[in-house]
């Protein structure tokens, strides 16, 4: 495949941004006889790693991923904010329980906003 592929160099300080078409034509191209993902991303001024990552994605049907441009999210990450949602949620249901056993304005626990509007006058 000896498709010529031109590419809008970026403006100064921004990301050059790839189409799902532009992406699969560079995959597509690496597969040809005699080449590489390596010498196809030389080709075109490309860092080979984000042709690794375009055909990792594709390979793992992260079709959608590929469309968006957007950055994959570490299992890791996704864990620690799923373990720090459910404490805040834990703490927002001792604040409700706490304030229907005491519905007494005096002995209520003020949310962090409704305790700087009260201590701020």
């Amino acid at each position: 495949m000896s498709e010529t592929i031109i590419f809008r160099a970026p403006e100064p300080g921004r990301r050059r941004r790839f189409t799902v078409e532009q992406k699969r034509t560079l995959l597509e191209a690496a597969k040809a006889p005699g080449a590489s993902i390596s010498s196809v991303a030389r080709q075109h001024g490309l860092h080979a790693s984000m042709l690794f990552q375009w055909r990792h994605a594709m390979e793992n049907g992260e079709e959608k991923g590929l469309e968006s441009g957007e950055d994959v999210v570490p299992a890791s990450k996704l864990k620690e904010a799923e373990t720090r949602i459910r404490e805040l949620e834990g703490a927002l249901g001792r604040f409700e329980e706490y304030n229907e056993e005491h519905p007494h304005k005096g002995l209520k626990m003020l949310t962090p906003r409704d305790f700087h509007r009260v201590n701020s006058h």
